[in-house]
């Protein structure tokens, strides 16, 4: 069925993150898909000056990865939702926290949009 969504969970219901650090997600085959919308919300941040992001990267070869995005800021105890188009056959969530003694709890999850046939 084109344009089909299926449930995709990139930070599981409620990871908690102590940094300044990256932090990647593992490699996700996504040819069949066209599109990518996700739901992210954070708690509030602790630390000095925090921040934290969420991009989506993208390869073609999962040695060499790109963004696909600018990165998206997780407002504290806001939900919010961003879309990006897969153009890669590769993805996978690339989440920075950063700032003094930083640390957060948050979530994403959405669902990938099945590629027209």
């Amino acid at each position: 069925m084109a344009g089909r969504q299926v449930p995709l969970i990139l930070i599981p219901r409620f990871s908690t993150y102590l940094g300044p650090e990256f932090y990647r997600g593992l490699p996700l085959d996504v040819t069949a898909f066209s599109g990518l919308t996700l739901s992210m919300w954070s708690s509030p941040q602790h630390g000095t000056t925090p921040t934290v992001t969420l991009t989506m990267e993208g390869s073609i070869d999962r040695i060499t990865w790109g963004p696909m995005n600018s990165p998206w800021p997780l407002l504290p105890g806001v939900e919010t939702q961003q879309s990006v188009d897969v153009e890669y056959p590769w993805i996978r969530s690339f989440l920075s926290v950063q700032g003094l003694h930083s640390a957060v709890t948050c979530w994403a999850a959405g669902f990938l949009i099945q590629r027209e046939r």
